[in-house]
């Protein structure tokens, strides 16, 4: 039995508190964000409406206090060693892409990846053919799922230099053995880059245990700011890499004839930054950890089994990913036969308000290598109810009884 009450964290968001709320079932692209939040970016805009990093005066040092707090918010969250080892980015498409571009690569040098990986965990790699690094794609097993045995093959053959893969999958919510691989990877002396913007905002994640090189989150979809992510890195790891963008703020000192560069992270995060967006990490982690991960994975799976029975025996509908519920999360992917998802998804919204994503969700290689011309998928949230898992399947069964 789930430990959250929904009904009464729903008040903590503006958008659910009122009548007629929608039914958000769209959290795997991003969650809603609290009035704790909301409040704090609200007070930087009214307070302290300036930038960190160049001036001395009150409101740049508070300024530079709450970024710190937020960036030492994420530091205990995922328990990285240092604070400097944490990147603000906008989100984990950039956090991917300061590493990719920022090895020094050499043509040869081989990259794997998974074949359900999102496109920010993909594209990023495969720009990297036109420098002669080789990427190569690993697949699931026969099953469709994770498959250690295929990582440690590809690893043992290919001996790449880096392996990048989800934690948690957003097509199936699926999440991989992550430490398993992660160990392979490094006994074969591979980097190792994690893509865990599904895996953040619903169970804990120590990078120490899982031994990664680099993490990319997205804090958007934890209850955090439109726009805001971070990368991890180990110190060591993030002194090497060539930053993305250059310019104010990164550097110690520049002449006519040389630039030094900050340490990690300054050296990563160029020009004025979304400074509210910063400031309202800390609570949005604040919020949830107040929840408690392991009570908001507790109540994503019981929507989804609860969703599960609901669509048992309806033929047009096949749940893509695991079998069993508590393996998938919050996140249950479907295709219904006879029916295009896209025109699914408006009709549901435009009858019943449900607010859900329909198509390809970022992982075009895996949809476009299997003819399956996309899925409808509902992923939960803390603030999700039974109520609206009955609505949703319910919505369902009347339009497909309407043929």
């Amino acid at each position: 039995m789930s430990k959250i009450d929904p009904c009464r964290l729903r008040r903590d968001f503006t958008v659910l508190d009122r009548e007629n709320p929608p039914i958000y079932l769209d959290n795997a692209c991003m969650t809603l964000k609290p009035k704790q939040v909301v409040d704090a970016m609200t007070t930087y805009y009214d307070e302290y409406p300036v930038c960190e990093g160049r001036s001395a005066h009150a409101m740049a040092m508070r300024l530079e206090q709450d970024m710190l707090a937020s960036r030492r918010a994420i530091k205990d969250y995922i328990k990285a060693n240092h604070v400097n080892e944490i990147v603000f980015t906008r989100n984990t498409s950039e956090s991917i892409s300061i590493v990719s571009y920022g090895i020094d690569w050499k043509p040869g040098d081989i990259v794997l990846v998974s074949d359900k990986e999102h496109n920010s965990n993909f594209v990023p790699w495969f720009r990297l053919k036109e420098w002669g690094v080789k990427v190569i794609v690993v697949p699931s097993g026969d099953d469709g799922r994770f498959s250690v045995d295929n990582w440690a093959k590809a690893i043992k053959e290919s001996k790449p230099r880096l392996i990048s893969f989800y934690h948690t999958s957003n097509l199936d919510g699926e999440t991989s053995r992550v430490a398993e691989v992660c160990k392979l990877g490094k006994e074969a002396g591979a980097l190792v880059c994690l893509d865990a913007a599904q895996g953040a905002a619903h169970v804990p994640l120590n990078v120490q245990e899982i031994g990664c090189d680099f993490m990319a989150i997205s804090i958007h979809k934890m209850c955090g700011p439109t726009g805001m992510g971070a990368l991890y890195g180990k110190l060591e790891e993030l002194r090497k890499l060539k930053p993305l963008t250059t310019g104010g703020g990164t550097v110690f000192s520049v002449t006519y004839d040389e630039v030094k560069l900050l340490d990690p992270p300054r050296k990563f995060e160029a020009g004025l930054q979304n400074y509210a967006g910063i400031v309202g990490v800390k609570p949005a982690i604040d919020y949830i950890e107040s929840i408690g991960l392991s009570n908001i994975h507790e109540h994503e799976i019981e929507l989804n089994q609860h969703l599960q029975n609901l669509l048992e025996g309806i033929p047009q509908i096949k749940i893509l990913g695991p079998k069993d519920a508590k393996d998938r999360g919050g996140i249950t992917s479907m295709t219904v036969e006879g029916y295009n998802v896209h025109d699914l998804a408006m009709i549901l919204d435009d009858r019943v308000g449900i607010m859900l994503r329909a198509g390809f969700h970022c992982v075009h290689g895996w949809f476009n290598s299997r003819g399956i011309d996309g899925t409808l998928r509902v992923s939960t949230y803390l603030y999700n109810t039974k109520e609206e898992m009955e609505i949703f399947a319910s919505a369902i069964k009347e339009i497909i009884a309407e043929e």
